[in-house]
């Protein structure tokens, strides 16, 4: 959908002013693209809906599992974009499938997410985002290549706790009646909110289970791509697995439990600390404020700040020069805990000249750094048939700037010259 469209439907009360703020934070993140193609795909296929669709649009979402069913929209490290599905297992963090966030094809992992409760309809309940390649994770035996552990998780740069949270459960029963809730792709919105970005809506069907293993449930639920990541649960709203895609026999689940659900626990757990910079006095574009988890390295950023009468050194975790490690762009930093990074800074040294202008003394080279006030500087100056009135900036002047003993601030390099006056 552009620009011109949401605008459009919002003036002729087509569409209510939430899902029009919604449509241009989309619009916003995604550059204006239509995401028609670009739907995270189901492997190996892209469409598995058996017989008859029997799949129903979510227009309701006072109640779970479709509150925490979140649709995605991520950014991958070549710029690409594909929409997918989540379920806020926290607060924060939302577990999907690894194929929905890690791509070879488009440089690996994603870098960035925006998160929408309540896509499609008129009751857009939350926005969040994340942004930065460590809020993003995937099952270890998925980036080996196991179908069986497609499962990955990313945690948000903020809470979406007015969306509620669905309980995982690790037991499922062979006899169990499930349900998979998603956004897919072939589904683009309800007869008004149509088309684009802003027209993803939430379906949900519900079936028996086909087959179950310790890692993975299938079923014959219909889904589409952009499905993938999507709730499967259970009769009482629990969660019991990830939709990860179709075989050409039977839709399916990574399970949670096992490896799946201890790794996502691992990535819930992880603390998240923040570095922030600081110019100290300087000048120009501050980086901005990085979220890592504890432990990793973030690379100091390119921004070169400016101070006058000083030169930049690096970043460092305490501001003032001493013996003190500094980091430049391109160096990593370890990250333990939060923390500022100072720009550091060293005064230039500068130099003031002093032109007897045809007269004789001493005292005339000072150097000193910036800022340094020379509180005498000369002693003396002599010249035949003259009388010495001061320094000035001008040698054919007779305007005097300052007098030998006068405290002069030295701010840059300069040269001053004696001023003459003839004797009478």
């Amino acid at each position: 959908m552009k620009l011109k469209h949401v605008l459009r439907y919002f003036l002729k009360g087509l569409m209510p002013k939430k899902m029009m703020v919604a449509s241009l934070l989309a619009l916003s993140f995604a550059g204006g693209v239509s995401y028609t193609s670009v739907f995270a795909d189901e492997k190996p296929q892209t469409r598995a809906v058996f017989g008859e669709d029997t799949r129903q649009l979510v227009t309701d979402f006072t109640n779970q599992p479709y509150r925490a069913t979140v649709k995605m929209v991520v950014r991958f490290p070549n710029g690409s974009r594909v929409v997918g599905t989540g379920v806020l297992v926290a607060d924060d963090f939302v577990a999907t499938a690894a194929h929905v966030i890690y791509d070879d094809s488009r440089g690996g992992r994603a870098v960035a997410a925006e998160v929408t409760v309540g896509s499609g309809s008129s009751q857009i309940i939350g926005v969040a985002r994340a942004d930065g390649e460590d809020h993003f994770f995937t099952a270890t035996d998925y980036t080996k290549g196991s179908a069986n552990h497609d499962l990955g998780g990313i945690k948000l740069d903020s809470s979406l706790s007015n969306a509620g949270k669905l309980e995982i459960q690790e037991t499922i029963s062979a006899n169990e009646t499930l349900r998979l809730s998603g956004y897919p792709g072939d589904k683009i919105g309800n007869p008004i909110y149509s088309g684009g970005f802003a027209g993803v809506s939430l379906y949900t069907d519900a079936g028996t289970i086909s087959n179950l293993t310790a890692d993975k449930v299938s079923y014959s639920m219909d889904s589409y791509k952009g499905t993938s990541g999507g709730s499967v649960v259970n009769s009482n709203n629990k969660l019991v697995a990830i939709h990860s895609g179709y075989n050409e026999v039977e839709n399916s689940g990574a399970r949670l439990t096992g490896t799946n659900l201890a790794q996502l626990k691992s990535w819930m757990a992880k603390e998240f600390l923040t570095v922030n910079f600081d110019l100290y006095g300087g000048e120009g574009t501050t980086p901005k404020t990085v979220k890592v988890c504890k432990g990793d390295k973030i690379k100091i950023p390119a921004e070169i700040p400016t101070r006058v009468g000083h030169k930049f050194l690096g970043w460092s975790n305490t501001p003032t020069l001493g013996y003190v490690y500094r980091y430049n762009f391109g160096e990593e930093y370890l990250v333990n805990y939060n923390t500022t990074l100072y720009a550091v800074w060293e005064r230039e040294i500068y130099t003031l000249t002093l032109d007897l202008n045809g007269g004789v003394g001493e005292n005339t080279i000072h150097k000193a750094s910036y800022g340094t006030i020379i509180t005498q500087i000369s002693t003396y100056a002599t010249k035949e048939g003259y009388k010495f009135i001061g320094y000035g900036l001008n040698p054919n002047s007779q305007e005097v700037l300052v007098q030998p003993t006068t405290n002069y601030c030295l701010l840059g390099d300069v040269t001053l010259y004696a001023i003459w006056q003839p004797l009478k």
